[in-house]
């Protein structure tokens, strides 16, 4: 294009024309800048392009994580509720009117269900490896953006509540066992070794209607009712995540 200037600019020189030399030399300026600013264009429509689909594909990685959380969390809710039921039935089976006539058999197959509390894991790489990407500069739902950015802190209160119910354990119940139950009777064997039969048994009037055993199944049950609510909450606004981020990719 601009060789279709060359002639007539040399043509005007040659003639000591220079208004008409002038116009092909501003006219060839002109076509080399704006040749600059379709590139520039043209590169930033690319790179924003590439943005985007960045930023997409990171968001579907989230929204795999989200559903990966909320299914674990749907787990924990079931084995809380069941660790609650289970409390209870001991709480009212330990101090029932026929309590003191139940042998070192009956007391183990109701005290045969506590275990330990252990706290939900949750996957947080996804959601670093966003966060530590820059990507979400460039997400254009400033809502979204904030919810994302607030999971974070969802987790780390989720995982503040499972320290309080697992304090029950490793603070009350676990220590009281060990220095009430017969604890060397619970298993017959262990990863294929026998255990040799001992003579100690548990101090029934340390579980049978005894206040501080049922203070202890009462607090377990109270913790743990607080963290399922912790997990229920958070586990619903997860899900309302996942469906601004649907909603976001289908737009």
């Amino acid at each position: 294009m601009i060789k279709l200037f060359n002639k007539p600019r040399r043509k005007a020189l040659a003639e000591s024309r220079l208004g008409k030399y002038l116009v092909y030399a501003i006219g060839e300026i002109l076509l080399v800048v704006v040749g600059i600013l379709i590139a520039l264009q043209i590169n930033t429509s690319r790179q924003e392009y590439n943005q985007n689909q960045k930023t997409r594909t990171y968001l579907i990685s989230l929204n795999t994580e989200i559903q990966l959380n909320i299914s674990r969390l749907n787990s924990k809710l079931e084995a809380i509720q069941e660790d609650i039921e289970n409390s209870a039935k001991d709480l009212e089976a330990l101090n029932s009117p026929e309590a003191f006539k139940f042998d070192e058999l009956k007391i183990r197959s109701i005290m045969d269900g506590t275990r330990p509390i252990y706290g939900v894991v949750l996957s947080t790489s996804t959601f670093e490896d966003l966060i530590n990407s820059g990507v979400l500069e460039y997400l254009h739902d400033e809502k979204l953006k904030h919810d994302i950015l607030k999971i974070g802190s969802h987790v780390n209160f989720i995982d503040e509540n499972s320290i309080d119910a697992q304090h029950v354990w490793d603070e009350y119940q676990q220590p009281y066992l060990m220095k009430y139950s017969a604890v060397a009777t619970n298993w017959d064997s262990l990863n294929g070794v026998k255990i040799s039969k001992t003579k100690f048994t548990r101090d029934k009037e340390a579980f049978i209607q005894n206040r501080d055993y049922s203070n202890i199944l009462a607090l377990r049950m109270r913790m743990q009712t607080n963290y399922f609510e912790t997990c229920d909450d958070i586990k619903k606004i997860l899900e309302k995540y996942s469906v601004a981020i649907n909603a976001y990719l289908n737009q």
